[in-house]
């Protein structure tokens, strides 16, 4: 069933979306041109637009500034407590003590 769906999620998304990543700094007149589908879908399209992208270092600092952000860092480290709290409630010395008994 799950093979399925993510199929079928993949036919129509090739088949009826556009590509919604573009830089929204350019007017619209100074957009690229999308292409035809197939190549939009192959990726040609996108190779031609390259120099209107990010670079790696770009994409990987945009990762970076938002979790930086006071707000985001704030939500991430309330999910790690919440998420793994067996891993933060053993206290060193139980620890040595589990796998002393152990071996």
């Amino acid at each position: 069933m799950y093979f399925a769906l993510t199929t079928l999620g993949l036919v129509l998304t090739v088949t009826l979306l556009r590509e919604t990543y573009y830089d929204r700094t350019l007017p619209p007149a100074e957009q690229p041109s999308l292409g035809n589908r197939i190549s939009s879908v192959v990726g040609l399209a996108q190779w031609k637009s390259r120099h209107l992208r990010n670079s790696v270092g770009q994409a990987c600092w945009r990762v970076f500034s938002v979790l930086l952000k006071p707000v985001v860092f704030l939500i991430c480290l309330f999910y790690l407590l919440v998420s793994s709290p067996p891993l933060l409630l053993i206290r060193p010395h139980r620890a040595q003590s589990l796998t002393k008994h152990t071996s």
